[in-house]
């Protein structure tokens, strides 16, 4: 089930979509993020970072409307 709504939507994630993706994990975000952040004050740049907590944010979204959007990115109808 879950491989037919990654195949459908897959192309549509950002490339550092790192949660809820199979062998990908808070730690390969936290590299990613490093590197990043190395790369830019190896060249001389600055570096600023703002941290969400997104905990809970499922329990805002209307139930009634997902269904709904999820198809309109081109989620299939599972059942």
């Amino acid at each position: 089930m879950g491989g037919c709504i990654l195949e459908a939507v897959g192309h549509q994630l950002d490339t550092n979509q790192y949660g809820a993706l199979k062998q990908r994990s808070t730690s390969h975000a936290l590299v990613s993020v490093l590197h990043h952040w190395f790369t830019a004050l190896d060249n001389g740049d600055s570096v600023r970072a703002l941290f969400v907590d997104y905990s809970k944010a499922f329990d805002r979204v209307d139930h009634n409307t997902l269904p709904n959007k999820m198809m309109a990115i081109g989620v299939p109808k599972l059942l």
